[in-house]
């Protein structure tokens, strides 16, 4: 309303109140995202819970291919002038949160046998490091976490890093964020199909290495002739992994965590999680200043590896005790 009504006469006024109506979405889905997952975890049963995620997922990325045909058609050229355009997008975006919560709003939500208990927010500190303190499993992944959002460090730089040390053309920018698509909507696929066999952990182990995989390529790139079609192949990579460890956390962090603490345990992983996805990419852009790109990658490879080391050390609550053991190198 506010875009079709100002959009052309306030706009400085306008993104003012979008930047904040952004921020109440994002606390708001911080939020509800908890509750979101503990709904998950009382309607989805566990040997289901990886091919919940990547349906999910798939549909979500098909969706949003679409939609991006349709966002580039409507602010091309040949589409609707501003401020029509953006106000029947925002419009468009409020009719599909205006649909999903109906659709969610009608889920019979199973009674929990537990009693809530009530407390102060120094209560629910003190409970928090109670259960870093005596869950050595939850602890421990939640260190691998705090890795792995550390080594989102390089993620943020490597498209620059493509054009302005590489010489890869602008023009390419389009082809890399749609090789990052279709990897990404091609993996969901794939994995509705085989995510409750491989559980969790070997989902997320799997993303780990097609991340250190994606860096070896980034760093051999420069001595490359090609480096647009390594990038393509990196862009791929990346689609796919950010699909493999977003369906493998989901599902692993559901089964991991105890029925009678699910709210909580879910606000420490997810406020953990935050605070260095936050910092991450100021820490990367930093030494980047201080160093150089690469320094920076071969830092994020080493911080994918540690993880992948110490993330293998965790039991798969998703499988069965016969089938936790990973097979070793040479195995089959």
């Amino acid at each position: 309303i506010l875009m079709f009504a100002f959009g052309d006469t306030q706009p400085a006024w306008l993104i003012s109140v979008i930047l904040l109506c952004i921020l109440f979405h994002t606390l708001g889905a911080g939020i509800a995202g908890i509750a979101f997952l503990d709904i998950v975890a009382k309607t989805i049963p566990k040997a289901r819970m990886g091919r919940y995620f990547s349906n999910r997922l798939f549909l979500g990325s098909l969706l949003g291919l679409l939609s991006a045909l349709f966002v580039k058609w409507i602010l091309g050229p040949g589409g609707i002038t501003y401020p029509e355009n953006y106000g029947i997008l925002f419009f468009l975006a409020y009719l599909g949160i205006t649909i999903a919560f109906d659709m969610f709003n009608h889920i019979s939500e199973p009674p929990s046998e537990l009693v809530p208990q009530r407390g102060g927010f120094s209560e629910y500190f003190d409970k928090s490091l109670d259960i870093l303190r005596k869950d050595r499993d939850f602890r421990r992944y939640v260190a691998t976490q705090i890795l792995t959002m550390t080594a989102t460090m390089g993620g943020a730089f490597v498209m620059i890093y493509g054009l302005e040390n590489l010489q890869i053309p602008q023009s390419m920018i389009g082809i890399f964020i749609g090789a990052s698509l279709v990897g990404k909507t091609g993996s969901t696929f794939v994995l509705s199909k085989i995510a409750d066999r491989l559980g969790g952990k070997r989902m997320m182990l799997v993303s780990y290495m097609i991340n250190m995989a994606s860096i070896i390529l980034i760093l051999a790139s420069k001595f490359i002739p090609f480096p647009s079609a390594v990038f393509i192949v990196v862009f791929f990579n990346i689609g796919c992994a950010q699909s493999c460890y977003n369906i493998g956390a989901s599902a692993f962090q559901i089964c991991l965590i105890p029925e009678n603490d699910r709210p909580i345990y879910f606000g420490i992983a997810n406020t953990i999680n935050g605070i260095f996805l936050f910092l991450a990419p100021i820490i990367g852009g930093i030494l980047i200043s201080a160093s150089s790109f690469e320094a920076v990658f071969v830092l994020t490879f080493i911080f994918v590896f540690i993880t992948y080391i110490q993330f293998r050390k965790l039991p798969d609550p998703g499988l069965p005790p016969a089938a936790q053991r990973l097979p070793h190198h040479g195995e089959s």
